[in-house]
């Protein structure tokens, strides 16, 4: 007994013309628009921005900024592009939301993560004044859509959580 062989599915080049004609004109009158990034030569590179509906894969050696470089460009996405209605699922499969967090109240503060986490051994803590601060930073940053998960899976897990994260209707009305 043979195993069932999954066939991929093909279509007509006429099929792809369309879409990409489609395409062309919806971005020429407005209707698809990239996201603002502070980059101004990553906005040139990616038509833009960064374009709503498309999986972005950030690679490179350990300790090369990937995530920081990730923290950065969601919460810019969301600051600088105001009046977009979009949410954003990162998987974070080096580091936890929570430390994720910390770099953007970090980045908010004007501080390092480690003046930040320093706690009471010496004066270098927070005060209550930027503790206050950092409150509100945190407060705002908590309305931002966007959505982690921390733990690796497999590529079909993956798969799945996108496909169920991006049916949810919460979610997609946002």
């Amino acid at each position: 007994m043979g195993q069932a062989l999954n066939k991929l599915q093909y279509r007509h080049i006429k099929d792809a013309t369309s879409e990409i004609v489609t395409y062309i004109d919806d971005r020429r009158k407005g209707v698809i628009r990239s996201l603002s990034t502070r980059w101004k030569s990553f906005n040139r590179q990616c038509m833009g921005g960064i374009e709503p509906n498309t999986i972005y894969t950030i690679a490179g050696i350990s300790g090369s900024g990937k995530s920081s470089f990730a923290n950065s460009l969601e919460t810019d996405l969301f600051d600088l592009n105001p009046n977009e209605n979009f949410v954003v699922l990162s998987f974070n499969f080096e580091m936890l939301a929570s430390r994720q967090v910390g770099r953007k109240l970090s980045y908010k503060m004007k501080k390092t993560t480690s003046e930040l986490y320093h706690g009471n051994v010496d004066s270098e803590a927070l005060n209550d004044d930027e503790f206050k601060t950092l409150v509100t930073n945190a407060e705002k940053i908590k309305q931002y859509p966007i959505y982690y998960v921390d733990c690796p899976g497999t590529v079909e897990e993956i798969r799945a959580t996108i496909i169920d994260f991006y049916s949810k209707p919460e979610i997609r009305g946002k």
